[in-house]
């Protein structure tokens, strides 16, 4: 959804493309929680290996590439980049450094994604078709069967001395070089670590909840056993005994209290029906509908991010609201330089699928594929507008007018703004990257409203069900349909493709 100062180029041919594919509406397309591990394995038949090809090009290829190799369409807006199978490197492992990973090392990889990246979960698949992939990835990048694993063999208790022991085990190793002393990435080598072929490599953020290969006291001790290979996190299996690992373990542990990032993969939103549509963010209506908390992957790694969105949706029959809810504690309201940017929010739904039935990437679609975004800016709010369309400070603070000069002029007695009215809520399409269009004036119908709620915002989008165009996404009653969101941060600068995004959520309407 690359929609904040978005890309417009080659609109009118666009536009031309969107009015063919415009013809098929997607009535239904759920997406079900992956089953339980299976005992066994399937074998690598040649079939299954077939299918995972097939799969890997559907499913990975827009960020992996077509060959495995990290230079697929959308390489270019994540960081750190994405990986080259090729090489037959793998960082999360249960193997010891410089072993090759158990083939159930990459199908966990596959089911839970990488909390701190790009790399969501894909529990929507079948086992079958997550095996099917492993054995893939293990043909693209030649990899064979390990000589042992790591047996992880019951934890111990996270008890004050164990903690204490970790904290001074992690001065000694000299984790805070790189880590920080308060485990939050800002180390003074935090800026010049690399990975083995050169690229950034930054440190983890402890306090942030974030543990690329899970947050389970036994993943973070397999981290400090096995290394993180082709990375800048070394093995300590042989220069720190068991007790002490488990030690830094608690410690590590201790920094992120219960806060546990998690990847984007697959749930149910459910439209409840009202007999009345709340009327703005803070009606006392949205009470009575449960929340939903979808998790976001940032797509450009840093510190900080909005890790989740809450989701509420109601409908009346005959119009739909969505609520969308987040932290951001670096306000991005009213940009006035080049250099800064405006907080934005999206959703994402799916106007037309692939043919044969087949939803696109949450990737804003592609030329196969077309997509309709709701797409929310903070600095196109004004204060004071008959609709509600204004923008609060939480607790309710004195409201901020919004409205950005985009040229001056003078008429002789000094400089006179023009001002750019656009609505805060747009109505676009795209058919992948750089093609995201705002719909005609006369096409625009979704409406929106917004409030500043401490230190994060809440956003109302509205909007008939069955739309009024050819490039709306029809919604009905009783329907499954697929969403995806997205939040951008405009104090720390995202936009475009720098932003959180989640995966492919099911918008279930009750009856």
């Amino acid at each position: 959804m690359e929609t904040i100062h978005g890309h417009r180029g080659g609109e009118a041919d666009l536009r031309g493309r969107m009015l063919v594919s415009a013809l098929g509406w997607l009535v239904g397309f759920g997406l079900v929680a992956a089953p339980a591990l299976a005992v066994e394995p399937p074998k690598p038949t040649p079939e299954l290996l077939t299918k995972g090809k097939e799969l890997f090009k559907k499913e990975c290829s827009v960020c992996h590439g077509a060959e495995g190799k990290g230079d697929g369409p959308a390489a270019y807006l994540l960081f750190p980049a994405p990986r080259d199978f090729t090489r037959g490197v793998f960082k999360l492992r249960s193997t010891p450094s410089g072993e090759p990973p158990l083939a159930s090392d990459i199908l966990r990889t596959i089911t839970e994604g990488v909390p701190g990246s790009a790399m969501p979960g894909f529990p929507q698949l079948s086992e079958q078709d997550r095996w099917a992939i492993v054995y893939h990835l293990k043909k693209v990048g030649n990899v064979g069967e390990p000589e042992k694993a790591v047996t992880v063999k019951g934890v111990p208790p996270a008890t004050p001395k164990r903690i204490a022991r970790g904290k001074a085990l992690y001065k000694d190793l000299k984790c805070w070089e790189c880590h920080g002393e308060k485990g939050i990435g800002d180390g003074p080598s935090a800026l010049t670590t690399k990975d083995d072929w050169g690229f950034p490599n930054p440190p983890n953020n402890f306090p942030q909840g974030v543990f690329k290969g899970g947050a389970r006291p036994s993943d973070i001790y397999l981290r400090f056993t096995t290394g993180m290979d082709g990375s800048a996190m070394p093995s300590y299996e042989d220069s720190v005994r068991p007790d002490d690992r488990w030690s830094l373990v608690h410690y590590v542990k201790s920094l992120s209290g219960r806060r546990v990032v998690r990847q984007p993969g697959a749930g149910t939103i459910q439209a409840v029906r009202v007999k009345k549509l709340p009327a703005g963010p803070e009606d006392p209506g949205w009470a009575k509908v449960k929340p939903s908390s979808v998790p976001l992957m940032v797509l450009w790694q840093r510190m900080q991010w909005s890790h989740a969105v809450q989701v509420k949706a109601a409908h009346d029959g005959k119009r739909i609201a969505f609520l969308l809810a987040w932290e951001d504690e670096t306000l991005g309201a009213r940009p006035l330089k080049h250099h800064e940017f405006a907080d934005a929010a999206a959703l994402q739904f799916v106007l037309k699928p692939r043919e044969g039935g087949d939803g696109p990437q949450f990737t804003m679609g592609d030329e196969d594929a077309l997509v309709n975004i709701w797409y929310w800016r903070a600095d196109r709010e004004k204060a004071g507008q008959g609709s509600g369309r204004n923008v609060r400070e939480g607790g309710g603070g004195a409201r901020h007018s919004l409205v950005v000069p985009v040229a001056a002029a003078t008429d002789g007695r000094g400089p006179v703004a023009r001002i750019k009215r656009t609505p805060p809520v747009e109505d676009l399409n795209a058919l992948g990257f750089g093609t995201v269009t705002p719909q005609s004036a006369a096409e625009q119908n979704v409406e929106g409203r917004s409030v500043r709620r401490g230190k994060g915002w809440a956003v109302l989008f509205t909007r008939t069900l069955d739309g009024e165009g050819p490039l709306d996404v029809r919604l009905a009653p009783g329907g499954s349909f697929p969403v995806a969101f997205a939040v951008c941060d405009g104090g720390v600068s995202d936009r475009d493709g720098k932003k959180a995004v989640s995966t492919w959520y099911t918008l279930r309407f009750e009856k």
